[in-house]
């Protein structure tokens, strides 16, 4: 509590901060081939630093508190609801969170349309009425359409929790079968987002290509210039990409091809390596290795920005790993006892599932700021625990 509530007050406090990527989310370009358009319309609509930092603190505080709610709603006893909502809108608030709504970049609004996405889903069980869906398709194009990542990781989720939203929860089968739509839909205009792919699959052979005899031998043998920028960047950003045209060019054209074939030629490592990865107390974060570094599943979000608030409880993973642990071994005695599992204990599991699903394309997608692009994994694994915990108090 004392931690949310002084990266809170420091968020308020203190200037916004401007990253070298915030100037491309002023920069309103409907076609996606440089930012995707939700972001760049806000902060350019509002224009003022101070007003984007005023409306992304407003956002995350009113989204988490309407999940608070509709998470109470699948508790039965006063005192169990009471603690639920209490626990989840201080999760909203920690530092691994409120630290992005004060920067201008892509995190604070797209988790705050994940959480107002999540909310509505469970809102429809509720009353599933054609205003609330209405809501929820609208509150699910606004998210794709934040970040190319996004796309991927709803592509995960229809793929992992559909099946078993189709057989268990026939009442959201309209929202697996809307999100796949969207999904298709916008594949066109996340694909034409050619500036961010290059760079990402320039990160990656700069972080895993370059540094493995095997792998970097495969690579040229498929065209990768030799002599390039990245031979002198590696395990470093790859901005000079920029400066470099025929890398450039090839990572453009013939990147995503080529990196696709790789992934299809290591199936195994593509899957187990980025799970692994998620339960291991070592991580990239930002443009260093870090041995010591929070896991990626627990405390992706851990990321510090100049000037961000550092007493940081989601920083120690293996405090989540012991609760994620114990409430997943509650989770187990309790359907041995009962042959059930309750509304919220089911929530919690999926969210989990959805989590660690969600860390496959995250690690594939990027070389580097892997603690930065897995927020969405570490809110959703920390809200699962948070839920289970729920479930098991309200018997």
């Amino acid at each position: 509590m004392l931690a949310s509530i002084t990266a809170n007050l420091w968020v308020l406090i203190s200037a916004p901060y401007v990253d070298p990527d915030t100037p491309s989310y002023f920069d309103v370009d409907l076609s996606g081939r440089s930012r995707l358009p939700v972001v760049p319309i806000i902060y350019s609509t509002l224009s003022s630093h101070l007003l984007i930092e005023v409306a992304q603190l407003t956002a995350a505080g009113a989204s988490w508190a309407f999940l608070a709610i509709e998470l109470g709603y699948l508790v039965r006893q006063r005192t169990v609801r009471i603690a639920l909502v209490v626990a989840v809108v201080l999760l909203g608030a920690s530092p691994g969170i409120a630290n992005w709504n004060g920067s201008l970049m892509s995190e604070s609004f797209s988790t705050s349309l994940l959480v107002v996405l999540s909310a509505l889903t469970f809102a429809t069980l509720r009353t599933a009425t054609m205003r609330l869906r209405l809501l929820w398709c609208a509150a699910a194009t606004a998210w794709l359409l934040c970040r190319p990542q996004n796309l991927l990781l709803a592509i995960a989720a229809v793929l992992v929790t559909g099946p078993l939203i189709l057989i268990a929860r026939r009442q959201l089968r309209w929202a697996v079968l809307t999100m796949s739509i969207l999904c298709v839909l916008a594949v066109p205009l996340v694909v034409r987002n050619t500036q961010i792919r290059a760079e990402n699959i320039g990160q990656v052979i700069s972080a895993r290509i370059l540094t493995d005899a095997d792998a970097r031998a495969w690579w040229y043998k498929r065209g990768l210039p030799r002599h390039s920028c990245l031979q002198s960047h590696v395990g470093a950003f790859v901005s000079c990409i920029y400066h470099d045209p025929p890398i450039h060019h090839w990572l453009t054209s013939e990147g995503p091809r080529i990196y696709g074939e790789y992934l299809l030629s290591t199936p195994v490592a593509a899957i187990l390596t980025p799970v692994a990865n998620g339960f291991a107390p070592r991580v990239q974060s930002g443009n260093t290795v870090e041995p010591t570094a929070p896991a990626l599943l627990f405390a992706g979000a851990a990321y510090h920005m100049p000037g961000s608030v550092r007493i940081d409880p989601w920083r120690y993973w293996w405090l989540d790993d012991i609760a994620l642990g114990l409430v997943l071994l509650g989770v187990c005695v309790h359907f041995a006892r009962t042959r059930r599992v309750s509304s919220i204990e089911a929530v919690g599991l999926t969210l989990v599932l959805l989590a660690v699903s969600w860390l496959i394309p995250t690690w594939n997608g990027a070389g580097f700021e892997l603690a930065r692009l897995a927020l969405g994994s570490a809110v959703l694994t920390k809200l699962g625990i948070v839920c289970m915990a729920a479930g098991l108090l309200d018997g």
